[in-house]
């Protein structure tokens, strides 16, 4: 029979955690921690962010271009914010009609009744729209240019 050295034998829980009691590798350096590959880039790319926001907030105004089609885009917003307003607006106004006056039952009369809104609120802020659009567009040029808006006079 083999006799077996008894300090290379390990009982059969040695590998298992206590309870209240954490494992740790022979090799393992407690002392500093080790952040994965991931975790380092996502740091170095918060950095790299912040200190770029840095360096934006201390240039001048006339450093800074502004953002290419800057009063195309506000026209855009302007006008599409002004038809989800309209819309809206109908919508809570056709609520008031009953359902049998127009024949659109249902689901798809709902849906139906839904893109027949939009559409039209689209062709309404268009045009002239209902003046929600200008002041909009005011404001947020007034925004893009750095310019406080004044507070509305109460009285």
């Amino acid at each position: 029979m083999n006799s077996v050295n008894a300090a290379l034998v390990r009982p059969l829980d040695a590998g298992i955690p206590q309870a209240g009691r954490s494992m740790k590798l022979p090799a393992e350096d407690t002392s500093a921690p080790v952040q994965p590959p991931f975790a380092a880039m996502l740091q170095n790319a918060l950095l790299e962010t912040q200190m770029a926001m840095g360096i934006a907030l201390h240039e001048t105004p006339q450093q800074q271009a502004p953002p290419p089609h800057t009063a195309e885009r506000i026209d855009k917003a302007s006008s599409d914010m002004e038809a989800l307003f309209v819309s809206h607006l109908l919508k809570e106004m056709w609520r008031t009609i009953p359902e049998s006056t127009y024949g659109m039952k249902g689901t798809a009369g709902e849906i139906y009744r839904d893109m027949f809104i939009d559409n039209i609120a689209e062709v309404v802020s268009e045009g002239q729209g209902i003046g929600l659009k200008d002041v909009i567009r005011r404001e947020l040029l007034q925004s893009e240019a750095g310019i406080m808006p004044k507070p509305p006079k109460i009285s």
